[in-house]
């Protein structure tokens, strides 16, 4: 099995086989193991696989049986990397269809394990072909030893939060036995938590924000980006705090984002149908259009799409050869 990990989104993907291409197995013969994974909040796996057999061979591959995986079965396993243990499981679909199926292990955050690939049947001969496992919101371990920072953060890394509140939560680091918070809408303040950036120390792995009576008791602010940071404490380890990584999370501008075309763009289609995301909270958006920038930026000239919902989106049906400018107006109803 081969990974490619990237652990600012806490992805791991295992290639096995490309489609396409069979592999044949006596019973019980399990065909590859991943390194050991610490599994994460909201953890899922998701399998890409085929099989199938030949004739009176053809191999049990009902997709998530009543009696859940057996040793004559094919198909993906999640077992526990201490003792083996049966985790999860997934069967994959016979008659050569590709097919995807997923395992739930939101249950198993903190636990340390392995994906296993069966490849077993009750004939003489069959095959399973995968194309794909992935796993969100795990980190793959080598045997060092166990990962002592904290990771997995909800929200993730980089996400957009629809909110001007937030619960954030993370996965503890292996030795942790309390949680150093901090938190700011400055990056160098919060790498060295400096400002008033530290909330505290807490013994929980969640903390919630925007409230009163909580930190930033005012709300999130639209339109900025928050970072923050949890280090690991464990008084009796030398090696303590574990500084954490800096994550972020942005709340949604009240103005319009995300154009679409994308601001700039060239060569856009002579009836193309502009669109954009909404500003937090708006619901009507006051569209203008027009070939000059000041008029379109004033709004005292061009074309006035007027009030518009959510949608569909105006038309832009501009001439050729022409630069257009645009720009929308939020107006927000509560």
């Amino acid at each position: 099995m081969s990974c490619v990990e990237d652990r600012g989104v806490y992805l791991n993907t295992y290639n096995l086989t490309g489609w396409g291409d069979n592999l044949h197995s006596a019973a019980n013969d399990q065909i590859a193991t991943s390194p050991p994974l610490l599994l994460g909040q909201n953890s899922q796996l998701t399998v890409w696989a085929h099989g199938g057999g030949n004739g009176t061979h053809a191999p049990d591959l009902e997709s998530n049986p009543d009696d859940g995986y057996t040793t004559d079965s094919a198909g993906v396993a999640v077992v526990s990397a201490a003792d083996g243990s049966l985790l999860g499981s997934v069967l994959t679909n016979g008659h050569g269809n590709l097919r995807e199926d997923t395992i739930d292990l939101s249950a198993l955050a903190g636990q340390i394990v392995r994906v296993e690939v069966v490849d077993a049947f009750q004939g003489s001969w069959g095959w399973i072909a995968v194309d794909e496992i992935r796993v969100t919101n795990a980190l793959e371990l080598d045997d060092a030893g166990p990962f002592p920072k904290a990771w997995g953060p909800d929200p993730s890394d980089g996400a957009l939060n629809g909110a001007t509140w937030a619960n954030l939560s993370w996965t503890a680091g292996a030795f942790a036995i309390s949680h150093d918070v901090y938190l700011g809408d400055s990056f160098d303040d919060v790498n060295s938590g400096t400002g008033d950036t530290f909330l505290g120390n807490q013994a929980g792995t969640s903390v919630l924000v925007g409230f009163p009576g909580f930190p930033v008791p005012d709300g999130l602010v639209p339109g900025t980006t928050y970072y923050w940071r949890i280090d690991e404490v464990n008084d009796a380890d030398p090696n303590s705090p574990w500084k954490g990584d800096i994550w972020s999370f942005s709340i949604p501008p009240k103005t319009a984002y995300l154009p679409d075309p994308v601001d700039g763009a060239e060569f856009v289609e002579l009836d193309a149908t502009l669109g954009w995301t909404a500003g937090f909270g708006a619901i009507l958006h006051t569209v203008y259009l027009g070939d000059n920038f000041e008029d379109v930026n004033s709004a005292t000239g061009g074309s006035q799409g007027g009030l518009q919902p959510t949608s569909p989106p105006p038309r832009s049906n501009r001439k050729r050869s022409t630069t257009g400018g645009w720009t929308r107006s939020i107006r927000t109803r509560r």
